[in-house]
């Protein structure tokens, strides 16, 4: 297993497989990826998981743009359960209802959905698009095939949706669902009171749990809240997440970069076309090297 310099151990991947995407979100920050209409086979991605497992690396997390805009996701899927001990996606959530079912056939095991708002003109005003229908529908189905833990992702505005929070908590109570309210990336971004949040969880909480990944707070709610899972993603001015991330991004066409907020990456794509094992496992030392927490004490 490659650590790095801070003693970070590289246990996961989040492959962006598209920088495509059906919505116009105005918070968007596309992975950190530029577009780009390179994107790479299912067979050179196989490639890349096969390399990347033998260096210790063990879970996969696809996300895009929108993933399922790809129509060989499933082919992906099935290749990343091949070499990984937990495939998982990230969407929008607009077309997964009807591929929910094969997704997890193909081996998905869980899944996250992005819905900033259950108020359906509000939706339409942050995404661009009238689809909040089809993303709970794809809440259902995705619970219906299986997909466990299913995540609903709300990135929270001060004044545009921070009133929702407890409607999503029910929402989280009513499906089983786990909920993440997430801080948007940023330094120009509306400023949400994210540790008074976690204040009010803790104060009604039955336990916490913590993830492993950036060492994210997990609440199980008691009380007027029993049932609720609520996750807090705070990445902005946040050591201890940066801390403990164990995680590299992989871009469409195949470029290593070791950090959303950062610039720098390793270009390993001709490694990945050729079949050039030693290129690309090079690559991956190289990037590990590059890695650092972008907020430190």
């Amino acid at each position: 297993m490659l650590v790095d310099k801070y003693g970070r151990p590289l246990k996961s991947i989040r492959l962006s497989v598209t920088t495509r995407c059906n919505l116009r979100c105005f918070y968007c920050h596309n992975e950190g990826v530029e577009n780009s209409p390179k994107e790479l086979s299912p067979e050179d991605y196989e490639f890349l998981f096969k390399i990347a497992r033998n260096l210790g690396i063990k879970k996969l997390k696809i996300t895009g743009g929108e993933p399922l805009l790809r129509k060989d996701l499933e082919e992906i899927v099935r290749y990343g359960k091949k070499y990984f001990n937990e495939v998982s996606l990230t969407t929008n959530g607009t077309l997964l209802a009807e591929r929910a079912k094969s997704l997890k056939q193909s081996g998905l095991d869980r899944v996250n959905i992005s819905m900033d708002s259950l108020r359906r003109e509000r939706y339409r005003e942050i995404t661009g698009e009238d689809y909040l229908n089809s993303v709970i529908e794809g809440v259902e189905q995705s619970i219906k095939s299986g997909l466990n833990p299913v995540k609903i992702n709300v990135v929270i505005f001060p004044k545009i949706n921070d009133n929702e929070i407890f409607d999503f908590i029910e929402f989280s109570r009513n499906y089983g669902v786990i909920v993440q309210f997430i801080q948007p990336v940023g330094n120009e971004a509306p400023k949400y009171d994210f540790q008074s949040l976690e204040k009010f969880l803790e104060a009604n909480s039955n336990h916490i749990k913590f993830n492993e990944l950036h060492r994210r707070k997990q609440y199980y709610l008691g009380g007027d809240f029993e049932g609720g899972i609520v996750e807090v993603v705070r990445p902005m001015h946040n050591t201890d997440f940066c801390m403990n991330c164990t995680r590299l991004r992989v871009t469409p066409d195949g470029k290593l970069k070791p950090c959303l907020l950062r610039n720098d990456y390793v270009d390993a794509g001709e490694s990945i076309l050729k079949r050039d094992e030693k290129s690309l496992i090079d690559a991956f030392i190289k990037v590990n090297k590059i890695r650092r927490p972008f907020w430190v004490d």
